[in-house]
């Protein structure tokens, strides 16, 4: 047996021995090496396995690299590090101007209004330094088949009504109520009304069809000023086998718009998530402007 035959132990311990294949111990004559060599001299095929003369010993060319100059920057900090006095002005505006707004909202007022420029990333690493907490904690995603939308304007319009603290906690709460479009996504009325009722959607309707027409359908929810809950039937709606609608749903059908009624909030996910964004950055407008309107401000 040739001296480059490796010897192997069964694998499952058997005790025999097992011995290459005499094919390999033919490579050539001067070893592994030496028969790929050959082989690639020869014509046969290109040896990808003989590396460069100046890449065979690693130690050298880790040595070479350890004696090079050093550049000019080391030691120093980066360029692209941000100024102590603009990360001061950053922090001091988070913490006494724009307390209520997040970061993506703070780092755009920062652009807009104050003439700062820089990335919502950053930001975000100056106010969690500092110990100030997200304004509102991410949840994890539940997964929910969401519904497709509609593939033209008008065919379909989500309507409803959001309570909120809006113009502050030391304000009685009101109602942002609010109309938009399936296909496009945007919003066709919104005004604020003390409470959600009749005389919201009677109001957000005769806006949609003066200024955009008739929809065909509106998706809303069950709502006591939308879809009657009583279980009171007069003479009438029991020999017509159904019961008359609200105010609103009398409109409605006069229009020809078909309610179509949503069993959960979450299959109003798209007019629910728009008064969330309004909730969040729409509630740090109207706070700022209040600080800014009020008589002490300029004290």
């Amino acid at each position: 047996m040739s001296p480059l035959t490796a010897k192997l132990k069964c694998p499952h311990g058997r005790g025999k021995d097992i011995y290459e294949s005499e094919a390999v111990t033919e490579v050539g004559g001067d070893g592994f090496g030496g028969g790929r060599k050959d082989n690639a001299e020869g014509g046969g095929g290109k040896d990808r396995n003989v590396l460069p003369a100046d890449q065979t010993d690693s130690k050298e060319g880790s040595r070479k690299r350890s004696e090079r100059a050093p550049s000019g920057n080391t030691g120093n900090p980066s360029n692209h590090r941000m100024r102590e006095g603009i990360k001061a002005k950053v922090l001091q505006l988070s913490q006494k101007v724009y307390g209520e707004f997040n970061d993506q909202h703070f780092t755009e007022k920062l652009t807009e209004e104050e003439g700062i420029e820089v990335s919502r990333e950053t930001v975000r690493k100056i106010r969690r330094a500092a110990g100030i907490g997200p304004k509102r904690k991410r949840r994890g995603k539940k997964h929910r088949k969401r519904r497709e939308r509609r593939a033209q304007e008008g065919w379909m319009v989500l309507w409803d009504g959001s309570p909120h603290p809006w113009f502050g906690q030391n304000l009685p709460p009101c109602c942002l109520m609010a109309a938009l479009d399936d296909a496009t996504g945007g919003i066709l009325a919104a005004r604020f009304f003390p409470f959600e009722g009749t005389e919201g959607y009677l109001w957000l309707l005769r806006q949609i069809v003066t200024q955009y027409g008739i929809p065909i359908s509106i998706y809303q929810d069950r709502h006591g000023s939308l879809k009657r809950n009583d279980d009171h039937w007069t003479l009438e709606e029991e020999l017509a086998g159904r019961q008359e609608p609200t105010q609103v749903g009398q409109a409605l059908r006069a229009l020809g718009i078909q309610p179509i009624f949503a069993l959960s909030p979450q299959a109003k996910g798209r007019i629910e998530r728009l008064f969330g964004t309004l909730q969040d950055r729409l509630g740090a407008e109207l706070g700022l402007l209040a600080k800014v309107n009020h008589p002490s401000a300029g004290q």
